[in-house]
């Protein structure tokens, strides 16, 4: 768990010792997930708490690890949006009760239809 807060705290000294500021902030991982996952998480969180509006936009196709994370439920996602014309970009996102996160899950667990997504 040290590691994680440490991987935070070298993060934001990061962000916010660049020039150029900016709104958004990307992770992409490959292999061993859960800590990358837990980092994120926390940092959504942590800028939630102070007061800025965070959206997780999920793209691992194999799981909705941050539906699980956040004991939240959703039937649709990213993946629905993107194949799918009726469904709505609000339809997708799923606020998380008491904090000011939200989640794009990846979508739904039709497996078949997602074996080109995956690595």
């Amino acid at each position: 768990m040290n590691n994680i807060k440490e991987s935070i705290r070298q993060i934001n000294t990061n962000l916010m010792s660049t020039k150029k500021r900016s709104n958004v902030v990307a992770f992409m991982s490959i292999g061993n997930l859960q800590p990358q996952r837990t980092v994120v998480a926390n940092m959504a969180v942590m800028y939630g708490q102070a007061k800025k509006k965070t959206l997780i936009i999920d793209t691992d196709f194999s799981e909705n690890i941050f539906l699980d994370t956040f004991k939240v439920e959703s039937k649709v996602g990213l993946l629905d949006y993107l194949e799918k014309q009726n469904i709505d970009m609000q339809e997708i996102i799923v606020k998380i009760p008491g904090q000011n996160v939200s989640i794009i899950p990846s979508g739904s667990d039709e497996k078949n239809n997602t074996e080109f997504l995956r690595a």
